[in-house]
């Protein structure tokens, strides 16, 4: 790992799969306030980094939560000296970044697929299948995904922004479709969705609020408005839960490569 100087601190950015914050050995004298933008996801993380920094450093550390697109585009523009994101930078970002760039991996979390079905008390189980088509209009009433849920339209709520979070929902809708599923992080959906939002935390306010819809978001953002999560076909057949356990064993999977990033990306 490099060490840095303040003078360097530009060259930062921070990138993993599903949360972000920045690892760097610095001299941080005379520094007055570290600014950071980008995926919301990860804010609980970076709140407690921030009071751990300011502890150990005397240098107060601040973010805001813009989405991952906006956290590499302030950083491009060098409004914030690192830029949190679930997302890579492509070859023509990189290129704008002037001062190079650092991409640090420092956590991990699950999406959840969630919903809002007001008079269901059973759980939601999506096959493989049932979740590609939603995602594509081929699956439009509740009624289709099981006979017991009632006669109700789906309303499909999305990210409108540049979003890691749609970005991992899509790679792994390619995955399982075999690749008729564009992977983009500001897909063509290839129909008229409910509602196209920002962020994770409006997402999960519409559907909390619309009934029958159906989005994606982080899961603590499920668990902070308190939202039914989907069970999610896994590849033994066995339905389930976006649940600490499940997602540790999916993250010790992972394998980085030499840059940092993950062999999928």
């Amino acid at each position: 790992m490099k060490t840095f100087t303040i003078n360097n601190w530009q060259r930062i950015v921070a990138a993993t799969l599903t949360a972000t914050t920045i690892a760097f050995t610095t001299n941080a004298a005379g520094a007055q306030l570290l600014k950071g933008a980008g995926d919301s996801f990860s804010e609980p993380l970076y709140q407690r980094y921030s009071a751990e920094y300011e502890r150990e450093t005397g240098v107060k550390f601040q973010y805001t939560t813009v989405g991952s697109g906006g956290g590499i585009r302030l950083f491009m523009n060098q409004t914030v000296d690192f830029g949190g994101t679930t997302l890579i930078p492509t070859p023509i970002e990189k290129n704008q970044m002037k001062d190079g760039l650092l991409m640090v991996p420092t956590g991990g979390g699950s999406i959840a697929i969630v919903y809002n079905l007001e008079d269901v008390t059973a759980d939601v189980k999506l096959s493989r299948e049932q979740l590609a088509k939603i995602f594509t209009d081929k699956i439009t009433n509740w009624n289709q995904v099981d006979s017991r849920f009632p006669n109700k339209k789906i309303q499909v709520v999305v990210q409108s922004d540049s979003s890691g979070t749609t970005l991992t929902l899509t790679r792994y809708l390619r995955k399982i479709t075999g690749g008729k599923i564009e992977a983009s992080r500001q897909p063509n959906w290839g129909f008229r969705v409910f509602a196209a939002l920002p962020q994770d935390s409006t997402v999960a306010a519409e559907v909390r609020r619309i009934d029958g819809a159906i989005g994606y978001v982080q899961t603590n953002f499920a668990r902070q408005k308190n939202l039914p999560t989907a069970r999610i076909e896994n590849r033994a057949g066995r339905y389930v839960a976006p649940t600490l356990a499940e997602t540790e064993k999916a993250l010790a999977n992972v394998k980085f490569k030499d840059d940092f990033t993950t062999e999928d990306r």
